[in-house]
């Protein structure tokens, strides 16, 4: 009799069966090979090892003793000198008195080490988070009939002094609001609200403060704006011989096209003075070209200075125009004088303070005395450090004496050029009363070279014909019998 058998006729089991399967011998092969792997590495680091871990423990005699004696090598001596006996003992007793003495004189002097400290968050950094300027410890109270007077008071410094960097400050103790980083300035002299010459690391430096415009007092060719001389007047009384701290911002250039450095003002009871001119009322939020580190509570600053119409906001002084001039200018230590011919239009009169060399002359401009230098040319050195004076160098100085000492000249500024020199010296032409070019004749006496510094001026092609026809004619350094046109010695 047959017996039935059941067939399993399910194709999908069969699958499922065969692929879980498969997936845990691929599994356990992996985890074979893995282990294998692992043990075959440990075994070589053993082989590597088990010698190193040998040859120490037998060295570990050899290293105790050097330690111990590394350690122990004055207790040793100590026990030797004691051991000679004699008055060699002492010696040992002195010895181990003073041993004594200098430790404790150490754990003293640490113990009164005072701890770091930690520097709290800027004034300004706090206002840009909260949108309210905090440059100021105190009130402005605002007015409406000029400026607002100075009522910040001063935090009181609580931290330790640090060393100054500028090698002719001195070291004030450093407010915490003052940023890492600041470096310590001595302040020489206040050019105007927003320009301060600073003496920093025994050199003189000029800067210019980020993000504030103050109206002007000193543009040539332009009008002295409305509150230009209060705002100089409050960065004189706020500056004048302080040590003041810079920073420099990351995100603005080192320097700007004049060469002046680019920086804020920290004032060593941590206020910023770049925000304190805002605030006051003396001076404009400027950005220049890019956002600047502090702009947001700069701006802040400056709408709470319009709104409570302090300084230059105040309707009785600017009502927040500050290009209506003050008056015309006029110079009451430079008399203008008559031109006895056509000049320039736009030319400056000034009067001659003193002849510095050749092409390098002080002027009186508006009641400033300002330093000048002649664009499109060179006359030999006599006043160079580390340099000997040059050929027909004195010769050049005497003859600008002669012709420009106590004289009233004409300053004209060329657009093709910087206004300044890297040095803060004007570039100018000088015109005399009589309508000549003092630049031009200078080379075409025969006392100067022409010369372009960077790109071509305007008046280039007119010295530059003055030069040949002078070096034609062997006029002044030009002569055989002066210098042949080589000034070096």
């Amino acid at each position: 009799m047959r017996r039935s058998v059941r067939r399993n006729t399910r194709s999908s089991g069969n699958l499922g069966c065969c692929a879980i399967g498969l997936v845990i011998a691929a599994v356990t092969g992996l985890v074979t090979v893995g282990v294998r792997l692992l043990g075959a590495l440990f075994q070589a680091l053993g082989a590597v090892i088990r010698p190193l871990l040998h040859t120490l423990w037998r060295a570990m005699p050899q290293i105790s003793t050097i330690f111990y004696y590394l350690y122990a090598w004055p207790l040793l001596i100590f026990e030797h000198i004691w051991n000679i006996g004699g008055p060699w003992r002492r010696v040992a007793q002195v010895l181990l008195a003073l041993t004594v003495v200098v430790s404790l004189i150490i754990l003293v002097q640490r113990a009164n080490a005072p701890a770091p400290v930690a520097l709290e968050p800027t004034a300004s950094a706090t206002a840009t988070a909260t949108g309210v300027s905090t440059s100021t410890t105190g009130t402005s109270t605002p007015t409406a009939t000029g400026a607002a007077p100075n009522t910040h008071t001063p935090a009181p410094a609580t931290t330790t002094a640090v060393p100054a960097t500028a090698t002719d400050a001195p070291a004030p103790a450093v407010n915490p609001r003052i940023p890492a980083g600041a470096v310590v300035a001595q302040v020489v002299r206040v050019v105007d609200g927003d320009t301060v010459r600073v003496l920093l690391d025994g050199q003189e430096i000029v800067t210019r403060l980020i993000g504030i415009d103050t109206p002007e007092t000193k543009a040539p060719n332009a009008p002295v704006e409305c509150f230009g001389p209060e705002a100089s007047d409050f960065a004189t009384a706020t500056l004048s011989g302080q040590t003041v701290y810079l920073e420099y911002d990351p995100s603005q250039d080192r320097l700007d096209r004049y060469d002046r450095h680019l920086v804020y003002l920290w004032l060593a009871d941590g206020r910023n003075f770049n925000e304190l001119m805002i605030t006051d009322g003396y001076a404009f939020e400027y950005t220049y070209n890019q956002p600047y580190k502090y702009v947001d509570a700069f701006q802040a600053a400056q709408a709470d200075a319009r709104t409570n119409q302090r300084g230059l906001w105040s309707p009785t002084t600017c009502a927040g125009g500050a290009s209506a001039p003050v008056a015309p200018i006029t110079s009451t230590s430079a008399p203008a004088g008559e031109a006895t011919a056509p000049l320039p239009a736009g030319v400056v009169p000034a009067q001659v303070v003193r002849v510095v060399d050749g092409d390098t002359v002080r002027l009186m401009l508006d009641g400033q005395e300002i330093i000048t230098r002649l664009i499109g040319i060179n006359t030999p050195e006599t006043k160079a450090p580390n340099k000997p004076v040059e050929c027909f160098g004195p010769e050049a100085s005497d003859f600008a004496k002669t012709i420009l000492s106590g004289q009233t000249v004409y300053l004209e500024y060329d657009p093709s050029q910087d206004r300044y020199d890297r040095y803060d010296r004007h570039l100018v032409y000088l015109w005399l009363a009589d309508g000549r070019n003092f630049n031009e004749l200078m080379i075409t006496s025969g006392y100067a070279f022409e010369y372009t510094y960077d790109k071509p001026y305007k008046y280039i092609d007119a010295f530059r014909a003055a030069q040949s026809d002078a070096r034609t004619n062997q006029r002044g350094l030009w002569s055989p019998t002066t210098c042949n046109g080589q000034v070096t010695p």
